[in-house]
């Protein structure tokens, strides 16, 4: 005689810590929407700079994409001498730092 196998989706209880554990995100990777809190800009012109490539901290891949926190604030804390944000040459000194001490306290 052939097996029957049947299938029974699982009940809300046993499916919620699934769906709990894969909301939840590192607390230091940002969308695109609190970055653009972060820079004082609405939604729809980060997603210009975005598309433009001028946010220049390099997005995570993760759920879409985040950008870490830490990143964003060193971009933020170092503006150039006219008060400017740098552009990805000119943060490039801060970048390798910011890797270095990553890589230190691993």
């Amino acid at each position: 005689m052939p097996r029957v196998l049947f299938l029974v989706p699982p009940t809300s209880a046993s499916a919620a810590p699934l769906r709990n554990r894969r909301r939840r995100l590192p607390p230091d990777l940002l969308p695109l929407a609190e970055v653009a809190a972060q820079l004082g800009i609405g939604l729809s012109t980060a997603e210009r700079l975005k598309a433009a490539g001028n946010i220049v901290p390099p997005p995570v891949t993760l759920a879409g994409l985040k950008w870490r926190r830490r990143e964003l604030l060193a971009w933020l804390a170092h503006p150039g001498p006219d008060g400017q944000l740098l552009t990805v040459a000119e943060l490039l000194p801060v970048w390798r730092q910011l890797a270095a001490d990553r890589d230190r306290r691993r």
